[in-house]
């Protein structure tokens, strides 16, 4: 058995074949080594279950009890033709098509009892076949670099036979790591990974228990909620003692969260789409009331401006495009506050120009009446806002009062339309200030805000 920081360093070493060679190379490695992953198992538990049938029956089985072994043994199907060893036999001139050909058949193999295919948009979030932008007629990813990071990771057995669930899991965390390592300066890094310190305090406040269902609004890569499995599995010695839930709004970030959630051996629902604006967990009897959950972890985007979608580049006198230092557009808003459909605002309306408190609310109104969220946050919500009203109302100038408001209400209660009070209550458990610098693609200096709905 391969020990995980064996298998980590020999993993990360694909990205010396693929680096400069394609942009985000991680999408294209760590779908690749998922690929090999179930092509590796399949074929072992295949050959373990022939050995056990031979044990058994003292033969060989025939050609239609193999077909049942195949169908039936496997928690994933892989098609004829479509394994890692077809792709590697491949010659160079056909690999990207083979390759491509495979993932997408195994992506279509795949269905749920309902008939949705599981590995949709996951295993085959490349395409291995893309043409290059330049027009030539060449392949963007070019067949010797394909040759080669297939023979590269065909030296490493991906089976449970020489990686463990636990081991391959921890593995490809240790990559993801890595990844968010070399990009951490860029905007991306911090869409799909929180350092490990953080997770760990929110995780151990939360304390998950057996049966608990547990939900990230904004699960990246599926950190919080990979942490949270492993707690039971340390406590309980069960890593499935709770169900998972999670949304992300970025489409290779959320096939990467279900990859990690499948080599880890869970089963996790995540979804696809924007939390705010679109959010996939809503009860059964009526899509428009959010679905509550025991425990919520998150770090949403810090202080994600235009979260509603509905500004508008702001023009001068002559109809020319307004824009910031940084040349990016000025925007503007409506001049009515955003109404939200699914009633999670019940503490004020966040300006347009920044969505920590439009997140804020979307957790609080995701955990039960007994429920508990551990938050990372940007400290402006700590203290951004003044008490004193404004006259003008547009999205901008209301911006300190609305944001007052609200945190005023996580401290106090809910509050009506007149500024009263309707319900007096403290949701705030604690507040851990953190750093600058800790979290990746910002340096703005964050906070966890521990909410406990049952105080």
């Amino acid at each position: 058995m391969i020990t995980k920081q064996a298998l980590g360093s020999t993993l990360f070493g694909m990205a010396d074949i693929l680096r400069d060679k394609v942009e985000d190379y991680k999408a294209y490695i760590l779908s690749l080594l998922f690929f090999k992953r179930l092509s590796d198992n399949y074929e072992w538990e295949t050959e373990n279950e022939i050995k056990e049938f031979i044990k058994r029956e003292g033969r060989q089985p025939t050609e239609r009890e193999l077909e049942i072994i195949m169908r039936e043994k496997h928690d994933f199907k892989i098609p004829e033709g479509c394994f890692w060893k077809d792709v590697r036999d491949a010659s160079p001139d056909k690999k990207n098509e083979k390759l491509n050909k495979a993932v997408n058949e195994i992506a279509d193999a795949n269905v749920d009892r309902n008939g949705k295919a599981v590995l949709k948009g996951v295993i085959n979030t490349v395409r291995w076949n893309e043409p290059a932008p330049d027009g030539s007629g060449s392949k963007k990813l070019s067949p010797q670099v394909l040759t080669a990071l297939v023979s590269y990771l065909d030296a490493v057995d991906l089976s449970n036979k020489n990686a463990s669930v636990d081991v391959l899991g921890d593995a490809y965390e240790y990559l993801i790591k890595r990844f968010a390592d070399e990009n951490k300066g860029g905007t991306t890094a911090g869409q799909f990974y929180t350092p490990q310190e953080v997770v760990d305090i929110i995780v151990r406040y939360l304390k998950p228990q057996k049966g608990n269902t547990v939900y990230d609004p904004t699960c990246g890569s599926g950190g919080f909620l990979i942490n949270a499995a492993k707690y039971c599995k340390a406590n309980y010695n069960n890593a499935k003692a709770i169900r998972i839930f999670g949304q992300e709004d970025v489409w290779n970030t959320w096939a990467i969260a279900n990859i990690n959630m499948i080599l880890h051996g869970l089963d996790a629902r995540i979804e696809k789409g924007d939390t705010i604006l679109d959010p996939k967990f809503t009860e059964e009897d009526d899509e428009l009331a959010i679905r509550q959950f025991d425990l919520c972890m998150a770090n949403f985007p810090f202080s994600q401006e235009n979260w509603t979608k509905t500004g508008s580049p702001k023009k001068d006198s002559k109809g020319k495009t307004i824009n910031k230092k940084d040349g990016s557009p000025q925007l503007e808003y409506p001049k009515e506050g955003y109404s939200d459909p699914y009633e999670r605002l019940v503490y004020g309306t966040p300006p347009y120009s920044n969505g920590d408190f439009a997140f804020l609310q979307h957790i609080i109104a995701s955990i039960k009446d007994d429920g508990k969220a551990g938050v990372v946050c940007p400290q402006g919500v700590l203290f951004r806002g003044q008490p004193e009203k404004t006259e003008e109302e547009d999205g901008q100038n209301r911006k300190a009062d609305d944001e007052y408001l609200i945190r005023r209400g996580f401290l106090q209660g809910k509050i009506d339309h007149n500024g009263e009070f309707t319900e007096m209550h403290n949701i705030i458990d604690a507040i851990v200030v953190l750093p600058g610098n800790l979290f990746y693609g910002t340096t703005i200096p964050g906070a966890i805000l521990f909410i406990n709905k049952n105080k």
